[in-house]
């Protein structure tokens, strides 16, 4: 079970409060193949923007439409959701995109390359990817990127808020003692070494 980000509520609640943005969000989890594949990926993005723009789910079901006729609709290509995508980020409003666990993915250099291309057309995007390894790839342009490098010992105190926030939400947590909670969360605290 993976929890949201203190990002991901934040740049929600910007964007509740400012019609014109819009965000979206996905969480690479080394547990789940299907999200290292960047198909899946840009297609949950494009599928949460398009909730909250017209526009573009209008553009998708154009797209849809002229493969109807086909007895077996192949899945969408990297190239057209990347297509798309660019239309709908090049013009109009600011869009926030979150990625978050890059590092787990196998080979990130497919998807940090779209996101690149992405960016280099889309003045009113702004991107944040995270990982906890340094991402490597030699084709993309780092003079638009901004680096933050966080530390283990920088992780300690949002650790802490997660276990606590875990111990009383997790159905089958919540109706421990106190004390067995404690003994979970000092446990753990011990052994994350903040990470």
């Amino acid at each position: 079970m993976h929890t949201r980000s203190w990002a991901i509520e934040a740049t929600e609640t910007h964007c509740q409060k400012d019609d014109t943005t819009s965000c979206a969000f996905f969480y690479c989890s080394f547990q789940d193949a299907s999200t290292h594949r960047t198909a899946n990926i840009l297609g949950s993005l494009a599928a949460q923007l398009a909730e909250q723009d017209s526009a573009l789910l209008q553009t998708f079901q154009s797209f849809y439409d002229e493969t109807q006729h086909l007895a077996h609709r192949p899945p969408i290509k990297i190239a057209d959701l990347e297509r798309i995508l660019g239309q709908s980020l090049a013009t109009g409003s600011t869009k926030y995109i979150l990625i978050d666990a890059v590092n787990e993915l196998p080979d990130e250099t497919e998807l940090l390359e779209c996101l690149a291309r992405l960016m280099h057309i889309s003045p009113n995007l702004r991107l944040s990817v995270t990982s906890t390894a340094d991402l490597t790839s030699n084709s993309i342009d780092v003079s638009r990127l901004k680096t933050i490098n966080v530390e283990k010992h920088d992780t300690i105190s949002d650790i802490s808020i997660l276990l606590d926030h875990t111990v009383q939400d997790d159905p089958a947590l919540r109706s421990l003692s106190f004390s067995v909670k404690q003994e979970i969360r000092q446990t753990l605290m011990t052994a994350s070494d903040g990470s």
